[in-house]
């Protein structure tokens, strides 16, 4: 009787297994890190690239839908990717300076670039398939992002193989997509009222904080410890704010090395331009990294003027958007 119980036991988690272990090697030789712009596949290839004349962009999607490498420099390469703040740039920049390389570094800054949220921006999906690497398997377990699972052949990738056939997807680039050296750009304009709502949607957010703001400093109002968690959530979300331990390891890092290392702010559409209520806060404190650093070059095309028909969504630019920033840009380096 026990046999009899235990075998559909057995049998199932052998089948598991079975499964599981072919969904690893199906998806590690034929989807994952297989095209230009996944991120496990850009991390993969930062740490294995050896041509010293590329010129690296790091920096969230909004580098990787703006900068387009072809337009700036043939040696450019857009290491952009998503959630991709100052707690993943500074690991990116580390690996980069250890190459006996002189060439330029860009790196892509906004109002949330050294904000510290690994669990949010340390996808570990992007970096497992990069774990023969000692230094990715130190960063996850410096960022409280690693799991003994990610060693074992048929767990590792269990919950990210969605993430990966995403990228394989998009890089089928078809009528509507052009990618360019790490970079994905879009040829599609979003009809007036999809994006009319999108830029209603961030100027009511904007509207709230201000509320908010408004009743604290009224005596004659009152305001819920809901609409406190309400008003911190929407200052980190819309205003200029950063970390000082984040801070302090790209300073050492920019000084560890005698290579330029340009910071871009790209285009921002009115609607997240009016959110940043301490813009000046954001332009001094980084106006103070190129003082303390010459090696630093800040170069601010946030205030660019585009048409809405230049951007993809109210944050992010198309590839018409795109090309003027890059020509933009280029003019500004004098490449």
């Amino acid at each position: 009787m026990k046999s009899s119980t235990w075998k559909p036991v057995t049998v199932t988690i052998s089948i598991f297994f079975i499964v599981s272990l072919s969904l690893d090697v199906a998806f590690d030789q034929l989807f994952i890190g297989k095209n230009g712009i996944s991120n496990e596949g850009k991390i993969g290839r930062l740490l294995e690239e050896e041509n010293f004349q590329e010129i690296p962009i790091f920096g969230s999607s909004k580098a990787r839908s703006a900068f387009i490498p072809d337009s700036l420099n043939p040696n450019c390469y857009n290491y952009g990717m998503e959630k991709c703040g100052f707690d993943v740039v500074n690991f990116l920049l580390e690996i980069e300076l250890q190459k006996p390389k002189q060439s330029p570094i860009i790196i892509e800054y906004n109002h949330r670039s050294f904000i510290s949220q690994p669990e949010h921006t340390v996808n570990a999906s992007s970096f497992i398939p990069n774990l023969h690497h000692n230094q990715v398997v130190e960063f996850l377990k410096e960022t409280n992002r690693m799991s003994t699972r990610f060693y074992i052949p048929g767990l590792r990738y269990f919950g990210s193989y969605t993430y990966y056939l995403r990228y394989y997807i998009k890089a089928d680039a078809g009528v509507n997509k052009r990618i360019n050296k790490g970079g994905n750009f879009s040829n599609f304009i979003l009809e007036a009222d999809v994006f009319e709502n999108m830029v209603s949607h961030r100027l009511k957010l904007v509207a709230r904080r201000d509320e908010l703001l408004q009743n604290i400093e009224s005596v004659s109002q009152v305001i819920s410890t809901q609409e406190r968690h309400e008003l911190d959530f929407l200052n980190s979300y819309l205003n200029f704010t950063y970390d000082s331990s984040l801070v302090s390891n790209f300073s050492q890092l920019v000084s560890s090395t005698p290579r330029q290392i340009i910071l871009v702010h790209t285009p921002n559409h009115y609607s997240e331009e009016a959110g940043i209520a301490n813009k000046d806060e954001m332009k001094a404190f980084y106006n103070a990294l190129a003082d303390k650093h010459n090696n630093i070059m800040v170069i601010d095309l946030s205030g660019m003027l585009l048409l809405d028909s230049d951007y993809k969504n109210s944050t992010h630019l198309n590839i018409t958007g795109a090309q003027a920033f890059s020509e933009a840009l280029k003019r500004k380096l004098k490449w």
